[in-house]
């Protein structure tokens, strides 16, 4: 399970763009020459494509591998290219080291054929089903495949994805709506939009994170970063090496890197909105606060979404402690901290992280976080110092000793449902706890209470339980299942995101925004539980992470609709066809005019629906409004939402991103517990119960043909 969660938060970055025209070459004073790709914008809503030139897989800092592991980043300022050996600025380039990916794995499945992998998902097949199936997948993802490419061929031709892992990963992306030939002639300044991906601060990715949505609606230059995860860019130890966020001075490091190079790719440098999701929008905070990028100019706008630098999983408080306990798992046991990183610079990096997501299991079974040895800390060594010892974000928050900039930050309405997965599947399901009356009504509150680091958390409870919670509820997972939702939403993420909007409002102008319109069918929740769907959620409204099908193109095919649903369908289709029907079963799923085509065609083609055009067209320009201007509704700009005013303590506005348009409401802490509101119906007469049933034979060949369907996405990252 955590593998397959690991493997779905990484396709949160993924997207299909449209097909590549040329390679500019473009020729920078202070890198070389690059050779880049050309794309369009997805014209949405009915506009014209723009052409927009990206250049990928730039290094901004030099190696971190072998030796220089652990090491803080040091900026690169050589040449990359010439004119007659220009830089291939053309690939996504290397992701970087994580969670549970395995270089042998990615190898091998990247050689391996698609009529292998069909044949080996579901069977021992014939060359004539498997040429079947193939077809099917084709028509509905709308890319020709071919049974005997190789799934490396197919994600590079289909995706512009290659299948590679390494610890040299520091690089970033470049997005520009100017032609080589343009910036010849120095062109207007624009505003920069530098992107932080999320992903716990233990995985994730940036390709894909580019303009083809962003820079539909604006001129904005758009530049996506990788940085190191886990615990090779987190591992905090009283060491001049691995002395702790790697990862954040690699993100102060890239955000150097555009403040040199940025102007020659039409960038303005002193209009940079920083902007991330998730451990991304945590960042942002962290950005904001930590002493090391005060004053420095870096950056002159943030933009957070549904994330902390002052949520309770985004600062580790026993950060020594985890670091010995994972190197421990690798057989580096020493009360010295300098032999310890020694010890772990001759293990193999995906051993690491692979050890290191045993430790996540363990302490998440025994109801921590499991956050601890991979998030920022307070650093006792190394030259710099994101944080210093004895330092803690939120009391740089609350002193207002910070880099002030105007803010914007937000929360999907239904945040929780991703954590209720987390918690079902990696505490109560291990637990054995997911059907015990007891512990759902004596002892869930307290020990969600305990694991954000709340103290006397018994004199808390009987007040929580009775905010989200109905009398009648307690005990049944189902019944609570609601106001769990609501809990877990406001502890984990959406109070101490508000919190810096509160704060921040002391000093510059912020903003605060619910996304609470839900898709159709789409939801990052069913990319994440894809093969298992944690107990009582049918329904996940607007999870954690659903915005960033809106703000760039995430096309992904069958992922983020309920596969289940959508297999099972076809397994009764093809079940009811002998070989010798085959084809004419085919014809009736792929009709284009078809009812089967037209309920589901937007899972297989991962295409917003018109409706949800409409819904990316006011998210984006919201955020790129604000990059120019501050303001995500600026006076001078005529769009189809209200007007929002900057968030005051006596004018606690916000702006709730409904299904019609937009409402201005007050004081968003009076939505904590909206959901539970919203689902209450009349105590039943009997106790429901909480066991699931056993899946049907149907919807195993659903999840059987879900997976297969997926491989082509999944082998990027398994």
């Amino acid at each position: 399970m955590h593998l397959y969660r690991s493997i779905s938060f990484l396709l949160t970055s993924l997207c299909v763009t449209n097909a590549f025209d040329d390679a500019p070459l473009l020729t920078v004073p202070t890198l070389g020459t690059l050779q880049g790709r050309v794309y369009q914008t997805v014209g949405n809503l009915q506009n014209t494509p723009k052409d927009y030139y990206s250049y990928k897989n730039i290094p901004y800092a030099h190696s971190v591998a072998n030796e220089k592991r652990f090491t803080q980043p040091i900026l690169r300022e050589e040449q990359l290219g010439t004119p007659e050996d220009p830089f291939n600025a053309r690939s996504s380039g290397p992701l970087c080291h994580q969670s549970s990916l395995a270089v042998e794995q990615l190898n091998t499945l990247s050689n391996s054929t698609m009529r292998d992998v069909i044949g080996q998902t579901l069977g021992s097949l014939t060359d004539a089903w498997i040429d079947a199936v193939v077809r099917v997948i084709s028509s509905f993802v709308e890319f020709e495949i071919d049974p005997d490419m190789t799934v490396g061929e197919v994600l590079d031709e289909w995706l512009d994805i290659q299948l590679v892992v390494s610890e040299d990963c520091l690089h970033l992306s470049v997005n520009t709506p100017y032609s080589p030939k343009e910036l010849e002639s120095s062109p207007k300044k624009l505003p920069v939009m530098f992107f932080v991906h999320g992903g716990a601060f233990y995985m994730g990715t940036q390709m894909k994170m580019d303009a083809s949505r962003l820079g539909d609606v604006a001129d904005v230059i758009v530049v996506a970063i990788n940085y190191r995860v886990g615990p090779l860019g987190f591992m905090c130890l009283n060491t001049e090496e691995a002395a702790g966020n790697m990862g954040m001075l690699d993100m102060v490091t890239a955000l150097e890197w555009v403040q040199n190079n940025i102007q020659h790719f039409g960038g303005d440098p002193n209009q940079v909105t920083i902007f991330g999701e998730s451990a991304g929008s945590a960042s942002i905070g962290h950005l904001l606060l930590s002493p090391l990028t005060n004053q420095a100019d870096l950056f002159s706008k943030g933009i957070g979404q549904s994330g902390s630098a002052i949520s309770p999983w985004a600062f580790d408080r026993e950060p020594n402690f985890h670091a010995k306990n994972i190197a421990a798992k690798l057989n580096c046991k020493s009360q010295n901290h300098t032999e310890i990183v020694e010890c772990l610079r001759t293990r193999n990096a995906t051993d690491i992280t692979m050890k290191h997501m045993e430790y996540v299991e363990e302490q998440r079974a025994m109801g921590s976080l499991g956050f601890g040895g991979t998030i920022p800390c307070a650093q006792t060594k190394g030259e710099k110092k994101f944080y210093v010892e004895g330092q803690h974000p939120e009391n740089i928050l609350i002193s207002g000793n910070y880099t002030k900039v105007p803010i914007m930050f937000g929360a999907n309405k239904h945040e929780g449902s991703y954590v209720y997965g987390v918690v079902y599947f990696d505490f109560l399901v291990p637990n054995n706890i997911q059907n015990d009356t007891e512990f759902m009504r004596d002892e869930l509150v307290l020990t969600l209470l305990r694991a954000v680091g709340i103290s006397q958390e018994y004199a808390l409870a009987q007040l929580l339980e009775q905010y989200f919670f109905q009398e009648w509820q307690m005990g049944d997972l189902g019944q609570m299942t609601p106001g769990t939702v609501d809990m877990l939403s406001t502890f984990f993420l959406k109070a101490s995101s508000y919190k810096m909007v509160q704060e921040n409002s002391k000093y510059e102008n912020s903003y605060w925004y619910s996304i609470e319109h839900e898709a159709s069918k789409k939801s990052v929740y069913n990319l994440l539980f894809s093969s298992d769907k944690p107990a009582h959620i049918d329904n996940p409204g607007v999870c954690h992470a659903d915005e960033l099908m809106y703000l760039f193109n995430v096309n992904l095919p069958l992922l983020l609709c309920n596969t289940a649903d959508v297999f099972g369908a076809i397994a009764e289709k093809l079940q009811s066809c002998g070989i010798e029907n085959i084809f004419e079963c085919i014809s009736d799923l792929i009709d284009p005019l078809g009812p089967f085509k037209a309920e589901w065609g937007q899972c297989f083609t991962g295409k917003l629906t018109q409706e949800e055009e409409v819904w990316s067209d006011r998210i984006v320009k919201m955020w790129t409004n604000f990059a120019k201007t501050g303001n995500p509704t600026p006076d001078d700009v005529v769009m189809d939402i209200p007007k929002i005013p900057a968030w005051s303590w006596d004018n606690p506005s916000y702006i709730a991103l409904t299904k019609d348009k937009g409402v201005i409401k007050q004081d968003y802490t009076l939505t904590y517990n909206d959901v539970m509101s919203e689902s209450l119906t009349p105590p039943p007469e009997t106790t429901p119960t909480t066991s699931l049933p056993e899946p049907s034979s149907a919807s195993n060949i659903a999840i059987n043909i879900a997976a297969l369907l997926a491989l082509p996405f999944l082998f990027i990252l398994l």
